[in-house]
């Protein structure tokens, strides 16, 4: 009877592995609950508004600097390992979603998100019972933009996770 050798993953693959699903968490984990981060914020009230964009901000930046990390583990994982190869299907289709997921955060999201802090900072004060200034308007149809943005986004995160667990073509 014939058995064929199959090579174990090293320890290196482990690690690399391991840093990549931790970034992966870490990144898509906060960035996930974005898309109701800015209608949410806003019923909080105008003073709430400039810090908790601030934070918003910045812990979004270590975010994206964790799915960049993630990325990266990722293909330094795929270039440890005996059994994945960058020619199987899922490992380009999973590279793929995550530059579209990345297109979708910078080209849609974030530029939109920079529209509304900029007209959200110069919204006047408005008193109890006064018609709301039309600044009001474009803030809600932003918030809708940035909310189907990281629908989208989401939805290519998935696709990504699918790729990864189901590895078809492999």
């Amino acid at each position: 009877m014939f058995v064929a050798a199959v090579a174990k993953p090293s320890v290196w693959f482990h690690i690399l592995l391991s840093l990549h699903l931790v970034c992966v968490v870490g990144g898509f984990g906060y960035l996930a609950f974005n898309g109701v981060f800015f209608a949410g914020v806003r019923r909080q009230g105008d003073a709430a508004l400039a810090g908790a964009l601030e934070v918003n901000r910045s812990l979004s930046q270590l975010a994206e600097l964790l799915l960049v990390a993630a990325f990266v583990f990722g293909i330094a994982a795929v270039g440890a390992s005996p059994d994945i190869k960058f020619s199987q299907g899922w490992v380009g289709g999973v590279m793929a979603a995550w530059i579209v997921a990345f297109a979708i955060l910078h080209g849609w999201i974030r530029r939109t998100q920079r529209r509304y802090v900029a007209v959200a900072s110069a919204l006047p004060a408005t008193t109890p019972g006064a018609a709301a200034p039309p600044e009001v308007a474009q803030l809600d149809a932003m918030e809708r933009a940035i909310s189907a943005g990281w629908g989208v986004f989401n939805l290519v995160v998935v696709v990504a996770v699918v790729l990864t667990v189901f590895q078809p073509g492999s």
